[in-house]
């Protein structure tokens, strides 16, 4: 340690050499140091007038000088009793600072300004306030309504009285009439057209906004609910005629397959069914199957020369319904979802699996009888017995010419019983306990610990982390402090056991820490 003297309070202090060859080692304390950094002026408190050293930008030597500065107020008189009183500048500038108290204010005249009514011209009064932010302009709110109401003075053409209207009602076309007395007398009420009812054919008469809107179809309520019955009914009967119409389909196509009858075409895209009897002129023959036959697209169209066109844009249509399919393995019809469906059910689709499954006859390694195996076991070498009394005795044999034991013999690992095990449990994993009791103990295992409370032993998990025997006890330690004293004050304080502090407050871990740092400085 190189002993130096102090820059700023003159001390003898001590740095150490790695301290100086940085560059350090001139001031005592980090104080001096900021000190140092800070050009303090010397200057007059202009309240006190006392000297003090602050920095340049500071105007009073204390905190009480300062409040004193600000509390410094202009003397002023009340113009409501003519009291002296002080205002702060602050006061004054914002307008305030006129009378000494509110009930001078209250009893000071309203300063107000005398004003024309924009309407009637009838002169009143209004509060300077007002008139500073835009109001004051009408005498009353009446006068406001109408000025603000445009209205334009006209006569009525039957009574000849003159009367007010809105602009906004002269543009759309009204305000001609002053009352709906003078409207009727006109003769103008009755501005409706003349339409028939589409349900029982009656006339009647209708406003032409009606009309615009779409309404106006119907006499009565009773003819609107009669028209909505027909739609309703036409709709279900078409619904219902459609589902006959596939159901004569589907007959006629597992009658007669899906082959053309006159060409032999058969690609499904391409048929139809066809009535033998026409549509028309035989309505009772319509959903009859022996009425019907399967065609081609090119057939059909030359039996109906009239809708050629109509029958052969059917090709065109993506969206048309499939025809029905016969399942692969039983042999119903069924629709199918998709182009690629094959059998109708899952459960059919499956035994046609088992039955393309190959299957092939081996010898018993043990017992030397065939029994029938598949081939896809054969082939990963799973094979070799044909029941598990043969596969016992055969890897049984195996294992005795080997020399490996079939059997060895362990300790339970809950009762600690000698018992005997099969090799191929021990191989893979099992075989630690004697019983299926001893197992689930072992599952079941406790450990016993003792209660910081009660001093009582108890039993619990090894994976459980308790401490306390019941939540009674664990509330008790929750709230249990130990007292402890702060080595800076030497006051006593209480912690949670679960705590780790030292010091009773902020402050005294704040003065320990500037002592440690001081210590360290020194050294």
């Amino acid at each position: 340690m190189i002993k130096r003297i102090c820059k700023t309070c003159g001390k003898e202090f001590a740095a150490t050499p790695s301290e100086i060859a940085k560059g350090g080692g001139i001031y005592c304390s980090r104080a001096c140091y900021a000190k140092a950094q800070r050009r303090l002026v010397a200057k007059i408190c202009p309240i006190c007038e006392k000297e003090f050293v602050a920095y340049p930008g500071r105007i009073y030597c204390s905190r009480e000088c300062a409040n004193k500065a600000r509390c410094r107020g202009i003397t002023r008189s009340c113009p409501t009793c003519g009291k002296e009183f002080t205002a702060t500048p602050s006061e004054i500038a914002l307008g305030r600072g006129i009378y000494c108290s509110l009930d001078c204010r209250s009893k000071a005249p309203k300063r107000s300004v005398t004003k024309a009514c924009a309407v009637c011209g009838k002169v009143f009064t209004r509060k300077l306030s007002a008139v500073k932010e835009g109001r004051g302009i009408y005498c009353s709110r009446d006068c406001a309504n109408s000025a603000q109401r445009k209205r334009e003075t006209k006569i009525c053409p039957v009574c000849g009285k003159p009367f007010e209207a809105k602009s906004s009602e002269i543009a759309r076309g009204g305000g001609i009439y002053c009352s709906p007395e003078c409207f009727h007398k006109e003769g103008k009420t009755d501005n409706r057209v003349t339409k028939a009812c589409e349900t029982c054919g009656q006339t009647f008469k209708v406003y032409p906004s009606r009309v615009l809107k779409g309404l106006g179809k119907y006499c009565s309520r009773d003819c609107a609910y009669l028209a909505q019955r027909k739609e309703y009914n036409r709709r279900y009967l078409e619904q219902e005629l459609q589902a006959r119409y596939y159901a004569w389909t589907e007959a006629v196509i597992a009658r007669d397959g899906l082959r053309c009858a006159r060409c032999g075409e058969t690609d499904v895209s391409l048929l139809q069914t066809h009535h033998i009897q026409d549509w028309k002129d035989f309505p009772d023959l319509r959903y009859d199957p022996d009425n019907g036959i399967v065609l081609c697209l090119d057939c059909h169209a030359s039996k109906h020369p009239e809708i050629e066109n109509f029958i052969k844009s059917w090709r065109r249509d993506s969206k048309r319904r499939r025809p029905p399919r016969n399942c692969e393995y039983c042999g119903t019809s069924f629709k199918s979802r998709h182009k690629d469906q094959r059998f109708c059910s899952k459960k059919c689709s499956g035994l046609a699996n088992r039955a393309q499954t190959k299957w092939t006859e081996i010898v018993c390694a043990e017992c030397g009888e065939k029994f029938p195996i598949r081939q896809c076991k054969l082939e990963r070498g799973k094979a070799r017995f044909c029941s598990p009394p043969c596969r016992a005795r055969g890897v049984g044999r195996e294992r005795r010419a080997e020399n490996r034991p079939l059997s060895l013999e362990r300790i339970c690992g809950t009762c600690g019983k000698a018992f005997k095990v099969k090799a191929s449990k021990i191989e893979s994993g099992r075989g630690m306990y004697c019983s299926h009791d001893c197992a689930y103990s072992a599952r079941r295992r406790r450990v016993t610990k003792i209660c910081p409370i009660c001093a009582l032993p108890f039993e619990t998990k090894p994976s459980h982390h308790t401490t306390y025997c019941s939540p009674e006890c664990a509330h008790e330690g929750r709230k249990r402090r130990t007292n402890k004293i702060c080595p800076v004050c030497g006051e006593t304080f209480e912690i949670k056991p679960s705590e780790q502090k030292k010091y009773c407050s902020p402050r005294c871990a704040a003065e320990a820490r500037r002592r440690e740092s001081r210590r360290r400085l020194h050294q």
